[in-house]
């Protein structure tokens, strides 16, 4: 028998959700402030205990004591980890302060989480790490974050400001909802009112562009509005101050009139989706009772949001509609008060129904709401296609958490969503001990039950907004990664600019997984491709059906597909397009192989362990025979096929 015949489940790839903590203070101490990582991958194994594997801190603006970042908003690749920080810079709009930096805008950060998570693994750091960048603004003195003082790693590279990007004239802070599109592409949704005006209705929805990879590439920035007169202006804003990296711009893309321009809307919260050749941003309002919910197509050429029509019968809000409490029962009741609106898997709308202003509270409960299609044929002669919504579905309330000492309804405005799963991750604030942290609820809206509950899981203040949870090699979105992903990702290293949809450069960044830049794939050569393959996956080349094992399963499936073009499962491992020799010698080379879990110093797996994780078995004479043996059948088969 090998000596890996002992079997074991391969690893699971690892489940984060990154926070974004808000505390302002910590005693007589600056903001905390910081990003943190956690691993949610084996709860019931692995409590949190308030512990992220590491947290990420933009640092100072100016000094050590002065002007820190006012993180407000959190986006995420969720193909590599990725995070753009919005950052409120108060101050007069356009002025810049004593080290050049524009104030009366946001600043935009980003955090490189695959070089931090290399240097985790790399150097064995403890789980709990703070990371910060070295400071220049004092001479390049050090300074650990307030909560961190002597656990803190600076990095030269992988934290740092990329861009400044005006904001809507007058608009205090408040926490922005920041969607990540690609790498070169946020959205942004103001959750504030247009101006001092009040009868100019209704939010904004901005884009957020990368002009340039390189520094002073910002268009002019200018005021957005004129808050007497009422008017917007489209035109590009960005500032060019030295500090920062890149160069981005804020575009208008539209007002998110979602009372048909009866009334001032709140737009809280968006999830954006792409899907039936259609791009767009589902819009949550708060009107304390038939919270409307619409959707926005966006044209990213143009720079434009359109709210468009939804195929809802005889609603009188034909481009949207009013949420009810339960629409299962009765869907005209207009009674419903949401908490998120979110996009599984399968692009369909998931909505938290808040339980807040009911009396008695109740906990939320889950409306989902099937879509059809984004782009339906036009079925009223008005020229517009059309979002065709489907059913209903709706769960039960979220179960009383038996551990809540701060005895209050779970707040159902930090969530964040498993896709793979369908479960909703609750992060609930409580204040009720000496320090801020929140608790964990994970809810399964399809059996009605609470899947893990956890008192104090979470360090600090989470901000609204600011909770996302990805799969890293998740290429597809849907929250699992299989044969698929790998397919996409091999299309991806073998065409980077994706048909011509995206810039190469832009595929490198959204698809790297090694934090290079650079987007490899042959296998074995320590590339992009092995890092989803050997780390994330923790499995080998030839593992057609992706069992942790390469065995005769596998060489039966790339048997079947021999000569032919395919994918993963079909026996193609290194991308090619085509299941040839080329591949029968990575499975031959990896023959034997199964997967068996290394633990790692402190205590993680799979990804995070520097450990190399797939063992590969040195094949029993059988195996050479049987290989052989199916090596010289391939290729009289093969030279028979072509004769």
């Amino acid at each position: 028998m090998a000596a890996t015949d002992a079997l074991a489940d391969p690893p699971t790839p690892r489940k984060i959700v990154a926070v974004l903590d808000g505390n302002q203070t910590i005693g007589n101490s600056t903001t905390r402030r910081a990003v943190s990582f956690y691993d949610v991958t084996d709860l019931n194994g692995s409590p949190l205990n308030q512990t992220p594997l590491f947290s990420v801190w933009t640092g100072y603006e100016v000094s050590n004591d002065e002007n820190f970042e006012e993180v407000s908003g959190l986006a995420i690749n969720p193909i590599n980890g990725t995070a753009y920080v919005s950052a409120f810079d108060s101050g007069p709009v356009g002025v810049a302060d004593g080290v050049g930096d524009t104030q009366g805008d946001y600043d935009l950060y980003k955090i490189d989480y695959q070089s931090i998570l290399k240097d985790f693994t790399d150097n064995g750091r403890a789980a709990g790490t703070m990371y910060a960048p070295r400071t220049a603004a004092d001479g390049g003195f050090e300074v650990d974050h307030p909560d961190h003082l002597g656990t803190t790693v600076f990095l030269d590279n992988g934290i740092g400001k990329i861009g400044e990007v005006a904001r809507t004239q007058g608009v205090p802070f408040f926490d922005p909802d920041l969607e990540f599109v690609n790498p070169a592409t946020l959205l942004m949704l103001d959750d504030e009112e247009v101006g001092a005006d009040s009868s100019f209705t209704d939010h904004q929805l901005r884009i957020i562009n990368r002009t340039s990879t390189a520094q002073g590439a910002a268009g002019t920035s200018v005021l957005d509005l004129d808050p007497g007169a009422g008017v917007v202006n489209t035109t590009n804003g960005g500032y060019n101050s030295a500090s920062n990296s890149q160069s981005w711009e804020s575009n208008f893309a539209g007002l998110l009139d979602m009372d048909n321009g009866t009334g001032r809307s709140e737009p809280e919260d968006m999830a954006f989706v792409t899907r039936d050749g259609v791009s767009g941003v589902w819009v949550g309002e708060s009107d304390g009772g038939g919270d409307d919910i619409s959707f926005f197509e966006i044209d990213f050429g143009s720079n434009t949001a359109t709210k468009k029509e939804l195929r809802v019968g005889s609603s009188p809000y034909p481009q949207g509609f009013a949420l009810d409490e339960d629409p299962t029962i009765d869907a005209s009741t207009n009674d419903g008060d949401h908490d998120f609106v979110l996009i599984d898997a399968d692009g369909n709308l998931v909505i938290g129904e808040s339980g807040f202003f009911e009396s008695p509270r109740e906990e939320p409960k889950i409306i989902g709401r099937e879509i059809v299609n984004y782009d339906g044929a036009d079925s009223d002669s008005n020229s517009q296609n059309e979002v065709v919504p489907g059913g209903w579905s709706v769960s039960a309330n979220l179960p009383v958490p038996t551990n809540d000492d701060d005895s209050d309804v779970t707040d159902g405005r930090f969530v964040t969503m498993d896709r793979g799963t369908g479960e909703i991750f609750y992060v609930d604030i409580d204040s009720s001990g000496p320090a801020v942290v929140s608790d964990l609820y994970v809810f399964d809206p399809v059996t009605g039950t609470m899947t893990y509950q956890e008192e104090d899981a979470i360090q600090g203040f989470v901000l609204e907004h600011g909770i996302r949870l990805f799969l890293r090699g998740d290429t597809n979105g849907d929250g699992v990664i299989d044969a698929e992903d790998l397919d996409i990702f091999a299309a991806a290293i073998n065409d980077p600019t994706l048909g011509g949809t995206i810039a190469g450069v832009l595929g490198q960044e959204w698809y790297d997984l090694t934090g290079d830049s650079l987007l490899t794939g042959a296998p074995n050569l320590g590339g992009d491709m092995d890092e989803l393959v050997l780390n994330v996956l923790g499995t080998a080349y030839g593992d057609a059906n992706l069992d942790g094992m390469v065995n005769i399963s596998d060489f039966l499936a790339l048997q079947n597909n021999f000569g032919n073009s395919g994918g993963w499962a079909g026996g193609d491992f290194n991308g090619s397009g085509n299941v040839n020799i080329s591949d029968f010698l990575l499975l031959q080379n990896s023959f034997g192989f199964s997967n068996m879990s290394v633990p790692s110093a402190f205590g993680l797996e799979a990804e995070f362990d520097s450990v190399p994780l797939h063992v590969t078995a040195v094949p029993e004479p059988s195996s050479f025979v049987l290989l052989g043996l199916g090596a010289a059948a391939l290729a009289f088969w093969h030279r028979r096929k072509k004769a």
